[in-house]
């Protein structure tokens, strides 16, 4: 297979500002069933500060659980934060251009879900999980 990541990347990019709330953030995510969006400077949208998960929101919640008298007063608290408070602020890229090869290295290393995709310093797309397995089961397969 000799797929790049152009090839399978998906073109729409659901990102949100710096200053969008956790909640805001969550029911997103949970409208658009994705584990995850981008955080990005509100000057710049190519620049990516941080990605917000799911994972970061089972995080939250699992603190959060311990106290039951105050769980919906924090969780109100928490839900009004900036979600940037709560993400992840390494975020890895990859060029639009790279083989399938070396998002997977990168994902397993670095038990990353989902990769944003770059075209020098543009954001151009982002590429998960799915669309790898999808490329190399569904798509590879059919080829083979």
């Amino acid at each position: 297979m000799n797929i790049r990541i152009a090839d399978i990347m998906t073109e729409f990019v659901v990102s949100i500002r710096e200053d969008v709330s956790v909640q805001n953030a969550a029911h997103l995510m949970l409208r658009q069933k994705i584990n995850g969006v981008f955080i990005i400077s509100r000057e710049n949208p190519n620049d990516i500060l941080g990605v917000f998960t799911t994972t970061d929101l089972l995080r939250i919640l699992g603190g959060v659980l311990g106290d039951k008298t105050k769980m919906q007063e924090t969780l109100s608290v928490i839900g009004a934060e900036p979600a940037i408070c709560h993400a992840s602020r390494t975020v890895e890229r990859i060029p639009h251009d790279a083989p399938l090869i070396d998002a997977i290295e990168l994902m397993c290393e670095k038990n990353i879900h989902t990769l944003p995709v770059f075209e020098g310093d543009s954001l151009v797309g982002v590429v998960g999980r799915h669309d790898i397995l999808n490329a190399a089961f569904c798509i590879g397969g059919a080829e083979a």
